[in-house]
């Protein structure tokens, strides 16, 4: 997602640059457009930092994360059993 982002920032720039030496001086629109930008950009950045901050990134990941649950519980399962190996005791689903 993040890099959708800053590609659709490069766009929006690279559009402002071409139209600012065509049109937008010409109608004395080039400055607000270029600060239009500035503002606009970094703050798109601040609010996906914070949401990458405050964990709501896992609205976009459901399934992955779930993955990485029964990834860790699996992990967690196997790490038993093989301290239950080196102890001696036996388990019946070892």
């Amino acid at each position: 997602m993040g890099a959708v982002v800053v590609f659709a920032g490069f766009l929006v720039m690279l559009l402002v640059f071409t139209l600012s030496d065509n049109v937008l001086f010409h109608w004395g629109l080039g400055p607000a457009a270029a600060l239009a930008c500035g503002g606009v950009l970094p703050s798109a950045a601040i609010a996906r930092r914070r949401d990458l901050r405050t964990g709501s990134f896992g609205l976009y990941f459901p399934t992955t994360l779930a993955e990485l649950k029964r990834d860790r519980e699996w992990l967690t399962h196997k790490a038993k059993k093989k301290e239950k190996r080196r102890a001696g005791e036996t388990c019946a689903d070892c």
